[in-house]
């Protein structure tokens, strides 16, 4: 059975993931909630019946667990997703820590799942919600059309990646 750390659970996007995996019906005893310095009690939801115990990501065992998402600050995943991968675990990093590693696949679902396969570090990133908004319709546009290139003003927003 599969086992899950969502890193990042106080945080809006760590609520969203877990809310998600709820309605899929993933099991609570398989999640694990962490979060950076979350003091001993704390608790986060789990859909409308059930309460995670939020653990501290300083001294969190990534071996109790077979994937990871991390929906936390950029910062905080550099530091932790070496610790991750190196137990072995399958990492997603939707903070754009690995943004610039090309060696780190960026998935979206519904364009480049294939690109999984080259995720030979065991951790794979998503975009942000913009650029998946962007990049859905543009693979239907290129679908039918074939698009060569794409000029992206991203910089502007802070973005490094094109």
């Amino acid at each position: 059975m599969t086992k899950y750390a969502i890193v990042g659970a106080e945080e809006s996007v760590g609520h969203e993931i877990l809310s998600f995996m709820e309605e899929d019906g993933i099991k609570a005893s398989n999640v694990f909630a962490v979060d950076v310095n979350a003091p001993l009690g704390t608790q986060v939801s789990y859909g409308e019946d059930a309460e995670l115990d939020v653990h501290n990501l300083e001294t969190f065992d990534f071996s109790q667990v077979n994937a990871a998402v991390f929906a936390t600050t950029a910062e905080v995943a550099k530091r932790f997703i070496p610790k991750a991968v190196k137990a072995g675990v399958k990492v997603v990093d939707a903070t754009g820590a690995t943004f610039e590693d090309s060696d780190v696949p960026m998935i979206i679902s519904g364009v480049n799942e294939a690109e999984i396969k080259k995720a030979s570090k065991g951790l794979v990133s998503i975009p942000s919600a913009a650029v998946t908004q962007m990049l859905i319709p543009l693979k239907a546009v290129h679908d039918k059309y074939k698009i060569k290139r794409v000029i992206s003003r991203c910089r502007k927003f802070g973005c490094q990646r094109t």
